[in-house]
């Protein structure tokens, strides 16, 4: 399982960004670095769940199964990862967002944020898979408008 520490929780209703945190502007996260110390503490084991910013703000990280790439939710909206993680960060508007890759997400209430040992990173109704294993050993194709067809090979995942 790739999230061993995981912390899985509830977030509050509220505007959302799902994606890759690390591609959010500044004036909504801060400091990007400052924000990983709580994924990656000194002298502790990696982290992923939900935690709560130096401003008090709470938001949730998991590390995708494999670590960078393009994973696609199942409406087949995409998700480009650099920083090995996904999260759900709260936003005031679209457009504090509009050049971000990720989705922005509404949720009317209270959801559940976790790591499934698939490879499943969900956040409420939102659920991304990380794990590329169509569960056959077979290629998964995943397809984006205006961008290559990226073919990536399934790998077993150990049970």
């Amino acid at each position: 399982m790739r999230n061993p520490n995981q912390n899985p929780g509830m977030l509050p209703a509220g505007l959302y960004y799902v994606g890759d945190l690390c591609y959010l502007p500044k004036d909504i996260i801060g400091d990007w670095t400052k924000l990983c110390e709580h994924f990656h503490p000194d002298n502790k084991p990696e982290q992923s769940g939900v935690f709560t910013d130096e401003n008090g703000t709470k938001f949730a990280n998991f590390s995708t199964f494999y670590g960078d790439g393009l994973f696609c939710d199942g409406d087949e909206d995409v998700y480009y990862v650099d920083s090995g993680s996904i999260g759900c960060y709260p936003i005031e508007s679209r457009e504090q967002v509009e050049n971000c890759d990720g989705q922005v997400v509404a949720y009317d209430e209270e959801f559940d944020c976790e790591y499934i040992e698939d490879g499943t990173i969900r956040f409420g109704f939102i659920e991304i898979y990380t794990g590329y294993n169509d569960s056959e050993g077979d290629w998964i194709e995943i397809v984006e408008e205006d961008a290559e067809n990226i073919e990536t090979e399934a790998s077993e995942v150990s049970q």
